[in-house]
């Protein structure tokens, strides 16, 4: 495959499952021109303390996010890493 992988359909991609029962996906985020990876139905207590540990502790910013209203209130979320 080539070009922007954003524009490709999730039924062509192998994807690895999590131990949260969600999956890790690659994806592009045109808005900011960068990659990241897409980790599924983390916990949201899991969440918040990766993102503490490695990150900055506030859902929208920083290299790792969520685009969940609530932050890391909700059960699970789906994270974003912007790690590469």
């Amino acid at each position: 495959m080539s070009g922007n992988p954003a524009q490709h359909d999730d039924e062509n991609k192998v994807a690895k499952a999590n131990p949260f029962g969600g999956k890790y996906l690659f994806r592009y985020d045109e808005e900011n021109g960068k990659n990241y990876i897409l980790v599924e139905k983390v916990p949201g207590d899991i969440a918040l303390s990766l993102d503490q540990k490695y990150d900055d502790g506030d859902y929208s910013t920083g290299s790792i996010r969520t685009d969940n209203g609530n932050g890391y209130d909700a059960a699970t979320v789906d994270q974003k890493w912007y790690v590469f």
